[in-house]
Parts: structure tokens; sequence; C-alpha cells
């Protein structure tokens, strides 16, 4: 006749609390066997309380989440106990559990005391500064504070910048800065260069210290700087644009490339544009795009093109204007 099995696994006795910090402690111990010290067991349920632990009151103890499934007899096994209240004295206690739900008896039952909570935020930076400017970015830099006021070492710093000033209230809406450096050591000098600004635009900074917490510093100071205008100098106008050639539905265009800067350097992109009726540059916009434009060459370059598709025995107008980097674009 078959009977259900009733041995149950055997009693853990070296749990210990090996790490301790202000919300959790890691506990760890030796797996038993399914049959006393035989096969695998199960499940380990681990409960705490801030009392002693006992056969008779382990059901009032605190549940940990979370189902751990236990290694093979022999094997070391550890977890995490959270959600607990610093500078509190805690009991730990497991229990193991075979196929046929009979649970071993306690455990031993270690008991240890969270630490103290750190709650000294890091100094504020005072001498958040901008060392310099581009047209498209900042430089900036700050002196760093420590982890409790200004001792030790923080753990991170949150910069952020925004184009209206920034404080306590609307810090949060600032666009923060990705990748500032690893806080150093209290006295230490950092600074960043930022990028993907607009030209020529006022911008605020400000920056916060985080200590493992994380406590977070008060605001810096804000320093602001503008962007520098950036290349404001369009292209030149290209005054030589003629037809060199013409077919019956193509002709062949030629021009001298202006330059990056009026005639100096070397442009960006053209835009060529015809029409079955005169261009001016109130109507230009509104004229049929040449596509497959070749792009700039160096100032003063003599540059071909030959458009195809066009009606037998027709007039056509051609225009061409041409951009720079930024784009500043040049009358066509």
């Amino acid at each position: 006749m078959w009977a259900p099995e009733s041995t149950p696994p055997g009693t853990i006795d070296d749990l210990v609390i090996t790490r301790t910090w202000p919300n959790q402690v890691e506990i760890q111990w030796t797996n038993v066997g399914d049959d006393g010290d035989e096969g695998q067991a199960v499940e380990v349920q681990a409960r705490y309380s801030t009392g002693p632990i006992t056969e008779g009151n382990w059901g009032s103890a605190t549940i940990v989440p979370g189902t751990v499934i236990p290694e093979l007899p022999g094997i070391t096994q550890a977890r995490l106990v959270t959600s607990l209240v610093s500078n509190t004295l805690y009991y730990v206690a497991v229990k193991t559990r075979d196929m046929a739900g009979n649970w071993s008896m306690i455990s031993n039952v270690p008991s240890a005391t969270t630490v103290i909570s750190d709650v000294t935020a890091p100094s504020a930076v005072t001498n958040l500064s901008v060392l310099s400017t581009t047209s498209t970015g900042a430089t900036v830099q700050w002196t760093a504070t420590g982890d409790d006021a200004n001792s030790g070492t923080a753990s991170a710093f949150d910069l952020r910048y925004a184009t209206f000033p920034l404080n306590s209230s609307n810090f949060a809406s600032g666009a923060q800065v990705i990748g500032e450096p690893t806080p150093g050591p209290p006295g230490t000098v950092h600074s960043l260069a930022l990028y993907g600004m607009s030209p020529f635009t006022t911008y605020y900074f400000a920056i916060k210290v985080g200590d493992e917490m994380p406590n977070w510093s008060a605001l810096s100071n804000v320093p602001s700087a503008t962007t520098q205008a950036g290349d404001v100098t369009p292209p030149a106008d290209i005054i030589d644009l003629q037809v060199i050639g013409v077919g019956p539905n193509w002709v062949t265009l030629q021009w001298t490339a202006p330059g990056d800067d009026g005639n100096t350097g070397r442009a960006n992109s053209y835009d060529l544009r015809y029409s079955p009726n005169p261009m001016t540059t109130q109507n230009y916009s509104t004229a049929n795009f040449i596509s497959g434009e070749p792009g700039p060459q160096n100032a003063g370059t003599v540059q071909t093109m030959t458009i195809s598709g066009f009606g037998t025995d027709r007039t056509y107008w051609f225009a061409i204007r041409t951009a720079d980097e930024f784009p500043n674009w040049s009358s066509p």
C-alpha cells in the first residue's frame, strides 16, 4: 500500500547574516536534503522579525518575498532580506520544504542590527563656472565636495543646463548631461565639455552632488553664458549660371562654385530649380526642384550639370542657390 512521504528535510544549523545595510541584510546557509541530508528539497523559506523567532511564533514572522529553490545538499546559498528599517535589530530564520510538503525544523536564528542610514548630504558646489563657449557648446568647471558635507568621496554628479534660470524648483526641467565624471575626493577640480546647444543663445548651468544613498546636495551656484554666434556668413550668390548646351529634351548648365563664407572655403549643398516662367527671388520657392545636383567644389571651381526630361520646343528658366553647413543660404 502506498503511503505519503513523511521524512522532512534536515534542519539548517549554520544560517548567518553576512552583511548589513541601512535597509537590508544578506543571509547565507548550507543546504540540506529532501529527506534528512539526502536528495534535493524544493523550497527554502526565510522569515524575519524584530524579536527572537521560535517554532511557536514562526507563523507570525514576516516572510521574505520570493521563492528560493535550494541547491543540492552541502551547497552554500545566499539571499537578501530587503525593506528593513535602518538602525534596527532583526532576527532571521529559515525552513526547508520537500516535494511532499514536509517542512524542516526551524534553523538557528542569527540576529544583526541594520546600519544607521546616511542622512548627511554632500555640500553644495559653490564655484561652478563656464570656462569657454563655442557656437554649439560650453565647457564648465567645478570643485568636488564630499560624501558627508565636505568629508569622504561623493558618488555622483547631476549636471544640468537650460535656456531659463535654474533653481531648486525647476532643476529637474533642465537638460540632464550624460557622462559626468565620477566624483574625486573633496577639492578635486572637474571640467566637462558640453555639446548640442544652439548658437547665440544664453544658457544657465547648475549641479548637484549625490552620495551612495543617494542624498543630494543643495543646488550649486547658477552661472550663465551665451554661446557664440557661429557662422552667419552665407555663401556668395552665383552670378554666372548659364546654359552651355541644349538638346531635344536636355540642357547643360554651368556655373562657378562660391565658397562657404562668401567666396571663401567650400559650401555644403546646392538647390537648383527650373520653371516654364521667369524666375525671381519671390517665386523661387514655388519652382520645380532638380535632383542630383553635384556637391559644391572649392570656391572658384567651374561646375556643370546636364538635366534631361524636358519637353521639346519649350522655354525654361533656371536658378540656383547655395548653402553652408548651418545652413546659411545664398540668394538664388
